[in-house]
């Protein structure tokens, strides 16, 4: 066990540095390896120029509904591995343009009600009943389509189901590389028709309007671990000062009279 020698004032406040030093340190880390910033992309879309109402809007053909679990682990990663987990209740929709009866199966915007951003389904304590759908089958919904497809910003990773939450989208570093409009049959097909029945403007409104609540925690870990650094190292000073005061007086009082 070490033990810390803390005779005097100025060694007591030295002890305190190094844990100060070290909160700076993982405030500093936390705050750079952690923060989600959707804002880059976010600048990439725009609802009104990206998409163009359909006429005579879609129907609602079928709804296939299923719990769905998402695990995440990186294959080429030893140690301390960052790993993603997430559940939720997922539907994917098949439409019928009623303009001229194409059916599409929107399987790269699945609706999805996110119901754990750290657990896979069956790791739930409780699993709660299932999540409705915003959308009922027969029933006659608007409809938008991409103008351009291959330059559009479009939600890249479907099969992760954390962007549905403001709380999911806080634990999804790697989301800031795949968020984006919802739409369409296929995320990897940037050639093909890329239709939505969740108003593109809603979509760009829910992400302009998240803000990373643990990036705001971990900015105030860094901010008073380096107050705290800065008032240590005063104190130290300042208590050194006071012993070399003591170390004079007691020199002085030490020295033999000379008459």
């Amino acid at each position: 066990m070490v033990h810390i020698n803390c005779d005097k004032v100025s060694s007591c406040f030295a002890c305190l540095v190094v844990p100060c030093l070290a909160g700076v340190v993982i405030g500093g880390l936390l705050f750079i390896t952690g923060r989600v910033d959707l804002s880059e992309r976010v600048g990439t879309m725009n609802a009104a120029t990206d998409f163009t109402s359909i006429a005579g809007g879609c129907t609602v053909s079928a709804s296939a509904y299923e719990r769905y679990s998402y695990y995440y682990s990186s294959s080429s990663c030893s140690s301390q591995c960052y790993t993603g987990r997430a559940c939720a209740d997922r539907y994917i929709h098949t439409i019928t343009k009623n303009s001229d009866g194409t059916q599409y199966v929107l399987s790269a915007a699945p609706e999805d009600t996110l119901l754990s951003a750290s657990s896979t389904c069956a790791d739930l304590s409780s699993p709660p009943t299932a999540a409705a759908s915003a959308f009922t089958v027969g029933a006659s919904v608007p409809c938008w389509s991409a103008v351009d497809a291959s330059t559009l910003t479009r939600y890249e990773n479907p099969g992760n189901p954390r962007h549905a939450s403001y709380e999911g989208l806080s634990t999804c570093r790697t989301c800031t590389r795949y968020i984006g409009f919802a739409c369409g049959v296929d995320a990897d097909d940037t050639t093909s028709e890329c239709i939505t029945i969740v108003d593109p403007a809603e979509q760009l409104a829910y992400y302009a309007g998240f803000s990373d609540t643990k990036a705001s925690r971990n900015l105030l870990i860094l901010i008073g671990s380096a107050v705290g650094l800065v008032a240590c190292l005063a104190l130290s000073y300042a208590a050194h000062r006071y012993d070399q005061m003591e170390d004079d007086d007691s020199s002085e009082e030490a020295a033999p009279d000379k008459k």
